[in-house]
């Protein structure tokens, strides 16, 4: 019997525990009825680890307010609020002239006076490093906030903040201000980052402002991809091809990259689009089909290179990538992959550039297989020699017998016409024993 009265509170006082943890919600807390002294010492010690860890989640550990996280919670109410977002001006510059400590206490400082300021330390939040910000819900109009903000800007700017050996500086603010129901944070963002820019105080975020941020965006990235061109930094990355008979690798797909200044790699999903509206695509895929094979111009590997529709539509990337297939023997390692994310309709093009490919000793690739506009037609009209089964498929077929099925009617259907097969995604020896067992000829993780 007094085992049965001590094991029951424990029961359900880790049951509680264990629907804390499945709720991951840290704002939960342990509450017994018991009135068991140990497991009231449990719940107690257990009650103090959550709120230490809820203060560390949402509190900023410097200056104590309220950080971003609680500030997006707040945020994802969808009340009508007001937001203005604070930046300090060059405060870089005090972290170099006096190091961080002084800076640290400078921010402590800031974030005390702001306090004062507003007498409202609940909705004042510090993001990051030298930005702060201020939600009002209701409480104001916009125009009464709009001049809270200029208040603030200029209370800061009479202040003297002590930092060092009794050592005053006086410091700027710039102020991002948004309004409404939803985006508030990305749109005073937005403004803030304008107001820097024009070298204003404070600037309220309105529709324009998105398009302006927009253009500039493009701008810069059309700036950075023609002095990638210029600085011969467009790169082909190479993504290894196995043999699924003997395991060996045999081919590489040449994929495109930017390397940045800081010798990083940006992947074209950053930057294609922009580079067909504002006319730099074609010098990308020049200098991607150059670069390619001059790689592989002393190897015994073939290689793939990636070609869409539009393209051989191109007069001027089709001819180039054919005057480079006229290069002598490497064309016979050359796979041309054909790109059908938005379909084939012109048949009569693409089979007339098919042939002019073999005709130099080309091979020809139609790549993502058995998705979107995918369609065995392709495999009979048209003159190629692979086909890339994509990675939709490949990925799940260990547990997903469709996606099975459909892959080995693929595979059947190409065999039976004289067609090799490539799974993409093969990403683990599981899936690369499968697709080996169904009979697909080549692997690409």
């Amino acid at each position: 019997m007094l085992f049965r009265s001590l094991l029951s509170p424990i029961k359900d006082f880790v049951s509680l525990i264990d629907s804390i943890k499945r709720s991951k919600d840290i704002k939960k807390r342990v509450n017994v009825t018991d009135n068991i002294k140990e497991i009231k010492s449990m719940q107690t010690v257990f009650n103090e680890m959550l709120d230490s860890i809820e203060n560390h989640f949402y509190n900023d550990e410097l200056t104590g307010l309220k950080n971003r996280r609680s500030l997006i919670e707040a945020l994802d109410k969808n009340d009508e609020s007001m937001l203005m977002i604070m930046n300090i001006d060059r405060f870089q510059e005090v972290n170099n002239l006096y190091g961080a400590e002084c800076g640290d206490t400078l921010l402590i400082e800031f974030a005390e006076y702001l306090c004062t300021l507003l007498q409202d330390e609940d909705d004042i939040y510090r993001l990051h490093a030298d930005e702060f910000a201020y939600i009002s819900s209701g409480a104001m109009g916009i125009e009464e906030f709009e001049e809270l903000a200029g208040f603030i800007i200029t209370s800061v700017s009479q202040k003297r903040f002590a930092i060092v050996n009794n050592e005053e500086i006086n410091i700027t603010v710039t102020m991002g201000i948004s309004f409404g129901v939803t985006q508030l944070l990305p749109n005073a963002d937005i403004a803030l980052k304008l107001a820097k820019k024009q070298k204003k105080p404070q600037l309220t975020y309105n529709d324009s402002m998105q398009a302006m941020q927009k253009y500039e965006q493009n701008f810069n990235w059309s700036m950075k991809l023609n002095k990638a061109i210029e600085e011969d930094r467009v790169v082909p990355l190479f993504q290894p091809i196995a043999e699924c008979e003997s395991g060996e690798i045999v081919k590489y797909e040449c994929l495109m990259r930017i390397e940045d200044d800081n010798k990083e790699y940006i992947s074209p999903f950053h930057f294609l689009d922009l580079a067909k509206k504002y006319n730099i695509y074609q010098k990308l895929t020049k200098a991607i089909i150059r670069k390619s094979f001059e790689a592989f111009r002393h190897s015994s590997k073939s290689f793939y290179i990636n070609i869409s529709i539009d393209d051989i539509m191109t007069d001027a990337i089709r001819e180039y990538l054919l005057e480079s297939l006229k290069q002598g023997e490497i064309a016979k390692r050359a796979i041309v992959e054909i790109t059908e994310s938005e379909g084939i309709e012109e048949f009569g093009e693409v089979s007339k550039f098919i042939e002019s490919v073999k005709k130099y000793g080309g091979r020809v690739s139609i790549d993502d297989f058995g998705t979107g506009y995918s369609n065995f037609e392709y495999l009979m009209k048209l003159n190629i020699d692979y086909i890339k089964i994509d990675g939709s498929l490949i990925k799940n077929i260990d547990t997903d017998q469709n996606s099975k099925m459909i892959t080995q009617t693929i595979v059947e259907f190409a065999k039976k016409i004289g067609v090799e097969t490539v799974a993409e995604f093969v990403y683990s020896k599981i899936i690369f024993d499968i697709v080996k067992e169904i009979g697909v000829d080549y692997a690409q993780e």
